[in-house]
């Protein structure tokens, strides 16, 4: 924000401020960090209760990120054991697709899931919007 307010900090030259904007670009592109914020919004919206609020107990999240794609499936408590095996199994399907997030939670309901794991369900538009403004910003 300092940067796009033109309020830096007066030790920071305009040739290091170069610099710093230079790296942001290079790991911005070396991450896909505009691909796979934008799947994870996506991610965001798609995931709901459907009005099963207590009736999980393990969520097993597939995210494609090249697909910008959600797949989800919830396991009672008692089925844990098969909740591993599936995440083991993804595992080993995706383990050289780096475009696949996999992921296996605790969680009684999509709600607690969202509260525990705050990070992971932010709407990510907001920083896309600014980290954009940034990068096309003239030093």
């Amino acid at each position: 924000m300092a940067f796009i307010e033109n309020c830096l900090p007066e030790n920071i030259s305009s040739e290091r401020l170069k610099e710093i904007k230079e790296e942001v670009n290079l790991l911005v592109v070396e991450l896909e960090v505009f691909k796979k914020l934008e799947a994870f919004s996506v991610s965001t919206h798609l995931i709901t209760d459907n009005g099963n609020s207590d009736v999980c107990g393990y969520f097993l999240i597939l995210l494609n990120i090249d697909q910008q794609d959600v797949q989800v499936w919830s396991y009672k408590e008692k089925y844990r054991f098969q909740a591993t095996e599936d995440y083991k199994n993804f595992e080993k399907k995706y383990k050289d697709t780096k475009e696949v997030d996999i992921v296996l939670v605790n969680a009684k309901s999509i709600k607690t899931l969202k509260k525990a794991y705050p990070n992971y369900f932010a709407d990510s538009k907001e920083f896309l919007d600014k980290l954009k403004e940034v990068l096309a910003k003239e030093i």
